[in-house]
């Protein structure tokens, strides 16, 4: 890779300042796991969520030689070596980490920290110019900075919307976030497979192949067609009458996304499939330390359970939903939706509206294996719904909507044990205030050799079930994958600057 793209990712660092009392470097872009200081402090160990380029710091001798004798990094650890023992002091930023070396005897810590304030509250000239790496190109354009972060400015975030897409597999919420800030290309493709075991004996597995491609700056078409096969165990017909069902069906989506600048894109989209006709507009605007979301569909194909497919049903619906970090290691989200449920004859059978929510604290316990606690909360709650009747047990409402309120606490243990490859897995109690209650568990693991490439497979063990028209004990399986390919996405009037 080259300077220059170092330089557009924003991955480097900057010398703030260089004396006798001490030297203190900002890295972006390569954020922390942990640090390690030898017994005699003449060298620092230290541990990255992500890989990163170790050119960066074969440069670090050069640039202040009186205090590092020696760096290197390899992979996602690297080495700083003094010439002479000192204090190492570090700290992690928003976008990476701040480091202090001081003699021995030099500076307290605690010094350090009321200058790191003044120096923030006020402009205070600096003992050195300050150095970057890479240098800037000379006559070479900057970057705009708002136009897109570094891929690694997203490694706490990714971390964070990956743990809570594996207790909400499939969520369209998170299964948006997740793929933006795992793929963070202008162009790219997604493959899924999910499969869904109900304690009823139904069986649901889809197939999803999903595209981007930028055919102008700021512009992409975007599309993804679904085969869903269903096994259904007593399904309700439209007729009224149960019966078993196999069924093999494809659906499809379609439109164009557009780049709204910083990351922000609206899509436009039409859908099809299982006779039913509809649109949709998805809006997500995100940051390294959290996103909004905003989808509002019409006539969507519903394909969550047997009796939906068979009923030929559909949605109409509107979700607005945040997330974020709330503190350091403290991340919440929480989201309001409606739905208005049709099936083929009738577009208004039953209407739910409710509310998801969760918060998740997580840190580093030992050697870079991070331990945290999370809250999940589900609620959708039917408002109003038909009553139809056909054979016993009669009469029903269509689709089996009803109410769910679901909460789940749950233990977490995550991190990476070999290169690009990290695990995350949970176990808890869910309960439902309409139903049952019991084990909540799962396990994800991503193998992530380059960025924008990240390949998933996860299992989720449920008591309860998230999914409207089912109920009891559900178990889910997938695996996906999502590839990036291309420069990050930036609107056209942003091209126009570069």
């Amino acid at each position: 890779m080259t300077s220059a793209s170092f330089l557009a990712q924003g991955t480097g660092y900057q010398v703030i300042s260089n004396g006798p009392d001490g030297m203190e470097i900002r890295f972006h872009g390569v954020p922390l796991r942990s640090v390690h200081a030898n017994d005699n402090q003449s060298a620092l160990s230290i541990d990255f969520q992500q890989p990163v380029d170790g050119a960066m710091f074969d440069h670090l001798p050069a640039d202040v030689p009186q205090w590092i004798s020696m760096a290197y990094a390899n992979f996602d650890n690297g080495i700083i070596r003094s010439l002479r023992p000192v204090t190492f002091l570090t700290r992690a930023e928003s976008d990476g980490f701040s480091l202090r070396i001081v003699p021995r005897g030099g500076p307290r810590p605690s010094r350090w920290r009321r200058t790191w304030r003044r120096r923030r509250q006020c402009k205070v000239r600096l003992m050195a110019p300050i150095r970057l790496w890479p240098p800037p190109q000379p006559g070479a354009p900057q970057p705009v900075s708002a136009a897109f972060h570094s891929y690694a400015d997203y490694a706490s975030l990714r971390n964070y919307e990956a743990q809570e897409l594996a207790v909400r597999r499939a969520d369209p919420m998170w299964v948006t976030a997740y793929g933006r800030a795992a793929m963070q290309a202008d162009s790219g493709i997604g493959i899924s497979n999910e499969w869904n075991w109900y304690h009823g004996g139904d069986q649901m597995i889809g197939a999803d192949l999903s595209g981007k491609l930028s055919f102008l700056p700021g512009i992409a078409l975007v599309g993804d067609g679904t085969y869903t096969n269903v096994t259904g165990k007593n399904v309700r017909l439209a007729d009224g009458t149960i019966a078993n069902t196999s069924t093999d069906l494809f659906t499809g989506a379609g439109g164009f996304a557009f780049e709204l600048g910083r990351d922000s894109e609206l899509r436009l989209e039409a859908s099809e499939g299982n006779d039913v006709t509809g649109g949709r507009i998805t809006l997500y605007s995100g940051t390294p330390a959290g996103f909004g979301y905003m989808k509002v569909a019409y006539h969507a194909v519903d394909l969550d359970t047997p009796t939906a497919i068979a009923n030929r049903a559909d949605t109409d619906s509107a979700l607005l939903g945040v997330a974020g970090e709330l503190w350091y290691g403290l991340w919440g989200s929480a989201s309001g939706h409606y739905t208005r449920y049709g099936v083929h004859g009738d577009a208004d059978v039953a209407r739910t509206a409710g509310w998801d929510a969760g918060l998740r604290w997580q840190g580093d316990v030992w050697d870079g294996l991070l331990a945290g606690i999370a809250y999940d909360g589900h609620g959708d709650y039917r408002s109003s719904e038909a009553s139809f009747t056909g054979a016993a047990p009669t009469p029903y409402v269509p689709l089996g909507i009803r109410s769910i309120e679901n909460h789940a606490a749950t233990l977490n243990l995550s991190s990476t044990f070999w290169n690009g490859v990290w695990f995350s897995g949970y176990a808890g109690w869910v309960t439902d205030r309409y139903s049952s209650n019991g084990l909540l568990a799962g396990l994800d693991l991503h193998y992530t050799p380059a960025p924008g490439v990240d390949l998933a497979l996860g299992v989720r063990q449920s008591a309860v079930s998230y999914v409207q028209g089912e109920t009891g004990r559900q178990t889910t399986a997938g695996l996906n994958l999502t590839l990036g390919m291309g420069e990050p996405p930036q609107p056209s009037w942003m091209q126009n600057q570069l």
